[in-house]
Parts: C-alpha cells; sequence; structure tokens
C-alpha cells in the first residue's frame, strides 16, 4: 500500500478532517492533500514518527492485509509498485529527503525504496543508486539495512553486539567501521537490491 493510500484510508476510517490530520502530522493542510495526491512524499523520519504517534508502526500503517486494508489498483502478476520515500545516507548519517510521487515497478522482495546519497557502499551500492528494502526491524548479520539513527538513516551492512550494532560500509578503504550503542537504533528494513542509476 502507498502512504497517499494508507493516509486515505485512516483519515477516513478514523473520521478526521485534513485539517485535523495537519496538525497530528505537524504540517500545513495543502501538505495533507498533496500527499493523498500522491504529489508528495513525506521524509521518511516524518513517517515514522507519525505512525508513532497514533499508536501504529510502519509496517502497520502500510500493510495491505486484509484485515487492514486492500489496495485498489491491480499491477501485473509478480509485479508491485512501491514508494520512493526519500533518501538515504552511505556515509554519514542523514535525515531523508522529500520525494514529489517517485514510485517504482518491481517483482522484487521489496516494500519501499530509497535513493542512496555517499560512496561509503561502493561499489555494491552507488551514489545515486536506488535501494530497494524489505521492512523488517532485524537483519542477519553481513546484511545491508537501512538503519534510523535518531531520525537519520544510514545504509550499511550490520552486526550486531551486546546492545547495539556495528555498522560497515562496502568501500572499507575509506570508511571505517562504526560501532553503535544504545536505544535509539532502529532497523527500517533490509536491502534486498539496488537498481543502479547511470548518469
Amino acid at each position: 500500500m502507498t502512504f497517499a493510500d494508507a493516509l486515505i484510508k485512516y483519515r477516513r476510517e478514523n473520521k478526521k478532517s485534513q485539517e485535523e490530520l495537519a496538525k497530528i502530522m505537524g504540517v500545513s493542510k495543502a501538505a495533507i492533500s498533496r500527499y493523498e495526491s500522491g504529489d508528495r512524499i513525506p521524509k521518511l523520519s516524518a513517517v515514522v514518527e507519525f505512525t508513532k504517534s497514533i499508536g501504529l508502526t510502519v509496517e502497520q500503517f502500510l500493510s495491505d492485509k486484509d484485515d487492514i486494508g486492500k489496495l485498489d489498483n491491480v499491477y501485473p502478476v509478480h509485479m508491485k509498485r512501491i514508494p520512493v520515500l526519500g533518501a538515504v545516507g552511505a556515509g554519514d548519517p542523514r535525515a531523508a529527503d522529500d520525494e514529489y510521487g517517485e514510485f517504482l515497478n518491481t517483482d522484487t522482495d521489496a516494500d519501499f525504496a530509497l535513493r542512496v546519497d555517499g560512496d561509503s557502499m561502493e561499489p555494491t551500492i552507488a551514489k545515486g543508486d536506488i535501494a530497494l528494502v524489505k521492512r523488517q526491524s532485524d537483519c542477519d548479520d553481513g546484511q545491508i539495512a537501512v538503519v534510523l539513527l535518531d531520525n537519520e538513516a544510514v545504509c550499511k551492512r550490520v552486526t550486531h553486539i551486546p546492545n547495539g550494532l556495528i555498522l560497515i560500509s562496502d568501500n572499507a578503504e575509506k570508511y571505517h567501521p562504526r560501532i553503535i550503542h544504545g536505544e535509539g537504533i532502529k532497523i527500517l528494513g533490509r536491502v534486498t537490491q539496488s537498481v543502479r542509476c547511470f548518469r
């Protein structure tokens, strides 16, 4: 389910106006209108904070299971349309940027996509590539994941350690492993594939 579909469904089921939803999200009514039309997609960190404020996870909010709501659009067998929610840092952590109505058709097991900014995952994932992400709260050691650190997202290989993670870059000559401890760490999903964007 796209963010636009989920937002409309949530607002209608909870009998809220666009003005009321704008207050919850801390944006203008015009922004809500653009979100619902699909012309604009909010920052990934804003989506996380919004779903948290209404008592849901991002996974629950965007779910297309029967008990939550089905997406009306029909796509070819084995193909689905996933939103590009913003950008993720491959290098220094960074906030996810706004994207305007960008979507990707894929047959990959992925729920959303993020444009990669930075060269720390080269040659596996280059700057500007699109990472396809499967929503999950954990992954195996050595897998590439999107990790949220205090509302900033980064794309790295992960290794678990007690009470934390080691974030590892494929561009090891330029970027050293980073050890992260604390409760503010959250794995948003596992990168299942990257799409090379030639310029």
